[in-house]
């Protein structure tokens, strides 16, 4: 919601990790992006999950 309102890039980040003490710890950066929406545009709740699932799907697409 913050980067639809500001217009902030998005940085999608995925982190990956057996869970394990000391284990290695490997971080993937994405493509950062912009939500190509006008700033005072009201989105409804499920317009606003849509936008959310596809920042998720970006992240889980990472190191894939």
């Amino acid at each position: 919601m913050f980067a639809v309102k500001t217009g902030a890039y998005i940085l999608p980040v995925r982190v990956q990790a057996s869970y394990k003490i000391f284990s290695e710890v490997k971080i993937i950066f994405g493509k950062p992006y912009k939500i190509q929406l006008d700033k005072d545009t009201k989105l409804s709740k499920e317009e606003m999950e849509v936008i959310s699932e596809g920042i998720l799907d970006k992240i889980y697409s990472l190191g894939t």
